[in-house]
């Protein structure tokens, strides 16, 4: 029998049920993405600093020994999850049976997998030539046990869009573990201040979703919706172990190609151009999927939706991208001094795959959201298959040809997800990309005009001023842009902001 689940609301809904009320949804997601904006700034705010911290005091061999063991860890969590928590996700209706099964399974899968990497460790460490690590994963691989141990909790804030309550959750966590590996980097214990920050995130993130949620697991345990779940979730998770296996695969290549050094300044400009991307990308798409998944069966109010956030999402990304691009190197010298260079050409050319990061991200949310999980996998095979190949050849021409084949494989990825995300909805390949196109031709405009001022007249400024005055006439610029040349995109955002964040009565619907 199904029951409902328990909320803070007064007159809770049922989990998943949709609303023809077509203004409060609208209310609903401009202030989930409100709070889903300050999550991720406060959140990336925090780990940058904490990564800043850790950085003067760690060298990058100490983040590479981490690094290579991450691909051992995203498996296992991949794997104890198996795709149930995307199946929860876009169910319309859960219940207890649905909710306590998978908590279950999720518990034993997660210890079973600890066991194995336990068992194993030794032998990962032999082929790392790295005995060190045989400690290190046993230690850190109990973080998969300890985040099963509130996957369903976080799930359901997340359905019942109560993102407030995320970020508060997120925040604690981000602040109790960076305190935590920053102390112990202070006091000398090396890559072991990574390790317990860590453990520390999964902790702090387990108490904070069970104090959140008032929904306990039943003694309930339903093969029927076991199976009714891993129908879809096996697909998802498929997609996911592809894409688990190409990112990490970039780490072990570079890791046995060149050295722990060069692993761990990647590893450094990876994480630092991803601080604005996720910024940008992963608030508007945590708010955007489920108002996709109310909308999957209209298809005028679905491809209207998808168009305003896919050029939203891209006139944003695009000029901030640019900035980072032209001013690569003030601003890691200014961060990390003379100590991290040789990681800004390499920060430069991933903030090339930042620009269409957002929008190939968004465009899987269209597939999850109408159910076409057995799409998803497939175009996930083509993607990762063209990824690997790809950075094979680029390998051959060294560390930068490696870094360069990342670039060119996004832009490859964005006509293979546009062209099958467009035929749902009628929204073509080349309408969509002519759309773009003047975003992307303004972002290079005010880019040239910062490349030029920042050559010939800031150039023996500190790095602050340079920054700061070229980040300023580069955001100048472009608003200018937009406002001559595509006034409705900034009349649409400005009236959000108008009405949102001003406050101030809309004058536009």
């Amino acid at each position: 029998m199904e029951e409902n689940i328990p909320t803070s609301t007064p007159e809770p809904e049922a989990i998943g049920q949709l609303t023809d009320d077509v203004a409060e949804l609208k209310a609903k997601s401009v202030s989930g993405f409100g709070w889903s904006t300050i999550q991720q700034i406060v959140g990336r705010v925090t780990t940058f600093v904490v990564n800043l911290a850790l950085a003067r005091l760690l060298v990058p061999e100490d983040f590479g020994t981490l690094a290579v063991l991450g691909i051992f860890l995203a498996i296992s969590a991949q794997l104890a999850d198996i795709g149930f928590g995307s199946s929860l996700t876009r169910s319309e209706r859960v219940d207890d049976a649905d909710l306590s099964t998978i908590f279950y399974y999720n518990i034993g899968m997660s210890s079973l997998l600890y066991l194995i990497l336990f068992i194993a460790a030794p032998w990962i460490a032999d082929y790392f030539r790295n005995p060190i690590l045989v400690s290190v994963l046993r230690v850190i691989s109990l973080s998969v046990v300890i985040n099963s141990l509130c996957s369903i909790q976080g799930i359901l804030i997340w359905r019942q869009m109560e993102f407030r309550k995320d970020m508060l959750i997120q925040l604690a966590t981000g602040v109790l573990s960076g305190l935590t590996g920053v102390v112990m980097a202070y006091f000398g214990y090396g890559y072991w201040a990574l390790v317990g920050m860590g453990l520390a995130n999964s902790i702090v993130r387990l108490i904070g979703y069970w104090c959140s949620s008032p929904w306990r697991p039943k003694l309930i345990f339903s093969m029927e919706k076991l199976k009714l779940h891993f129908g879809y979730g096996s697909r998802m998770v498929g997609a996911g172990m592809l894409l688990t296996l190409y990112n990490n695969l970039m780490t072990i290549i570079i890791g046995r190609s060149f050295s722990m050094g060069t692993l761990g300044l990647y590893g450094n400009a990876n994480a630092l151009y991803l601080v604005p991307v996720s910024i940008l990308a992963d608030p508007i798409n945590k708010v955007v999927f489920p108002i996709l998944v109310r909308f999957q069966s209209d298809k005028e109010r679905l491809r209207a939706t998808y168009r305003r956030v896919m050029r939203f999402l891209f006139q944003l990304s695009c000029p901030i991208m640019v900035a980072l691009i032209v001013l690569s190197k003030p601003f890691y010298h200014f961060l990390y001094g003379d100590k991290w260079m040789e990681a800004a050409p390499y920060f430069q050319i991933l903030c090339i795959c930042g620009i269409l990061f957002p929008i190939n991200s968004y465009n899987i949310n269209l597939l999850e959201a109408k159910g076409r999980s057995d799409l998803h996998l497939r175009l996930e095979v083509i993607r990762r298959v063209i990824g690997v190949a790809a950075a094979f050849i680029g390998l051959q021409f060294g560390i930068y040809g490696l870094l360069w084949s990342t670039a060119i494989t996004q832009v490859i990825y964005l006509f293979i997800n546009s062209h099958y995300s467009g035929r749902f909805i009628d929204y073509p390949l080349g309408q969509q990309l002519g759309e773009l196109f003047p975003f992307a031709l303004m972002s290079a405009a005010s880019g040239g005009l910062l490349w030029g001022l920042d050559t010939y007249a800031l150039s023996s400024l500190a790095d602050f001023w340079r920054l700061s005055i070229g980040s300023a006439v580069l955001g100048l610029t472009y608003i200018l842009l937009v406002y001559l040349f595509a006034r409705e995109d900034y009349l649409y955002v400005w009236g959000l902001v108008r009405h949102y964040v001003l406050r101030r009565p809309a004058t536009q619907s």
